[in-house]
């Protein structure tokens, strides 16, 4: 008994060494250690789902994925395996997704958002959901305010956006920020459009898909990207564009034939066209407008039918070989 006594201090001593060892070879958790700002940057490159799964390593990594800038609510990454199907469950699927939305929203504690995406049904019952996000985004002076939405049914016009939204003050002066505003099944009138693009001093790009508009006029003096795509029940008669640093401009209409009436006011800078749709079917009165732009335009794209292509003498002559690419994308050749 008296030998193991006296070993006892010995193998103290060794197991206190050994601690010593080991601890001298534990890499010191350094991250954890940089400022604030400089984590929510790292956290950035992750995705929304992956960032907030942060939340579990420490109580320093709690919070820091609510102070995200960019709010991109891609189904397809929150739900993997679901995604194929996610638009068929209805009630399943955007319960979750809507839930997912709403727990971040009431969370965040960022200041400002560089992006706000939505990618998800509309039906009328809903409007309410999107009422708070879209004010929560323009209250936190969002950049890129991203609504793409699918609608279900015809009868379907859209998320009705207008000027009750702007009645609540942050939401009015958020708007100033909006740098890129991309609209897929939104209702908004022309004059409510108008409205907004007097009012956001900073939009570059402007992207409208399935947007129930009569007369659209676009006056802006920053927009540089425009994009405009209708659907087959389209009623818009007239676009007329005003934008002095306008550099590319996309029109699309799913109509067979026809489509509206094209001014070009003032784009000076326009270098790339590109037209698709029924408006392509009798391309002339576009050939007609934009041979005034000959000198400037760099690349002019149409998507025109076989047929057209075929029996269509193109009057290439009015654009400088030098200054334009006219490119004939031909659709859906069926040989009998």
């Amino acid at each position: 008994m008296t030998e193991i006594c006296d070993e006892i201090p010995d193998f103290l001593s060794k197991v206190r060494a050994s601690m010593d060892i080991l601890s001298s070879q534990i890499v010191k958790d350094r991250i954890s250690e940089l400022p604030d700002e400089i984590l929510v940057d790292c956290l950035s490159l992750l995705d929304m789902k992956s960032a907030a799964q942060t939340s579990i390593l420490s109580k320093r990594w709690r919070y820091l994925w609510t102070h995200l800038s960019t709010l991109d609510f891609d189904p397809e990454l929150m739900y993997p395996q679901e995604f194929k199907t996610f638009w068929k469950n209805e009630e399943y699927e955007t319960s979750k997704y809507f839930g997912w939305i709403n727990q971040v929203v009431s969370v965040h504690r960022g200041t400002s958002i560089d992006k706000f995406r939505v990618h998800s049904r509309y039906v009328t019952s809903y409007a309410a959901r999107f009422d708070k996000w879209v004010k929560f985004a323009l209250s936190k002076r969002v950049k890129e305010l991203v609504l793409n939405l699918i609608g279900i049914g015809r009868s379907e016009k859209g998320y009705p956006l207008g000027f009750e939204t702007l009645r609540y003050p942050p939401c009015y002066t958020g708007i100033t920020a909006i740098q890129s505003l991309h609209l897929r099944y939104v209702n908004v009138s022309d004059e409510f459009l108008q409205f907004l693009m007097s009012h956001c001093h900073h939009l570059e790009r402007l992207y409208l898909q399935a947007i129930p508009l009569s007369n659209l006029k676009v006056q802006s003096s920053k927009l540089k990207y425009l994009s405009i795509i209708m659907r087959s029940s389209s009623e818009l008669e007239e676009v007329e564009i005003d934008a002095e640093n306008l550099l590319y401009f996309l029109y699309d209409d799913a109509r067979r034939e026809g489509g509206p009436r094209m001014v070009f006011r003032s784009v000076p800078k326009l270098v790339e066209t590109d037209f698709r749709g029924g408006l392509c079917q009798f391309p002339f009165p576009i050939f007609e407008k934009l041979s005034l732009f000959s000198g400037q335009l760099c690349k002019l794209s149409l998507d025109i039918d076989v047929s057209v292509a075929i029996y269509t003498s193109f009057p290439t002559n009015s654009f400088p070989s030098s200054s334009v690419i006219i490119h004939t994308l031909v659709n859906k050749l069926k040989i009998n």
